[in-house]
């Protein structure tokens, strides 16, 4: 598992332990936020990624309008996992087959300078 995915499960573990200690289930969050079912659940599985605007309503509907900050601060760290794996993923996802040079098709031997 990455650690884009860790990060995002953690964030959904934080979420259900916050409705937990405010005594709701689910439904009942899903009915304050006007949400699907379907995405609460999502949501606190670390299934889908929430936005900032998602973590704020869910602190308030949840009665812990203090852990906005927390909960925005756990996304920026999940949202900082999936750039560096972007940018690595990325870096490393040059083909063998195509030039590292973009624009060029051909070397002046007609052969790339080195194999694989």
């Amino acid at each position: 598992m990455s650690n884009y995915q860790t990060a995002r499960e953690g964030l959904g573990a934080r979420m259900r332990e916050m409705r937990a200690e405010a005594g709701l289930s689910a439904r009942e969050v899903a009915e304050r936020l006007g949400w699907p079912r379907s995405k609460v659940s999502k949501l606190e599985h670390g299934k889908q990624t929430p936005h900032v605007r998602d973590l704020r309503a869910w602190a308030h509907a949840v009665g812990q309008a203090g852990t906005e900050v927390e909960l925005v601060a756990r996304l920026r760290h999940l949202e900082t996992h999936y750039a560096s794996t972007r940018a690595f993923g990325h870096a490393c996802s040059v083909s063998r087959s195509s030039p590292i040079l973009i624009g060029v098709s051909e070397f002046s031997s007609g052969k790339p300078p080195f194999t694989w």
